[in-house]
């Protein structure tokens, strides 16, 4: 989701959004493991699997390649079911 909203739809901010976006990809991979740790400690969601998919879920490893993909097709969006 968010890499349509950054490759098809115009918002103020979009660019500074997804530069913070791109920083964390170069926050080194130790430093973010502690932190999600922390994190999924203070949930309350340690041994537990939603403790292994939230994190995987938002990171930004996922989103960064697909706004190219978007932005190659024109008519990605309005793909679908054809009768």
């Amino acid at each position: 989701m968010a890499a349509y909203a950054f490759s098809r739809i115009q918002w103020p901010g979009r660019d500074k959004v997804f530069l913070f976006y791109l920083g964390t990809l170069m926050v080194p991979g130790v430093v973010l493991m502690v932190l999600n740790f922390v994190v999924i400690l203070g949930l309350g969601m340690f041994d537990d699997y939603t403790g292994l998919i939230i994190p995987a879920a938002f990171s930004a490893y996922g989103t960064f390649p697909a706004p190219s993909v978007h932005a190659d097709d024109p008519e990605f969006a309005g793909r679908g079911r054809r009768h």
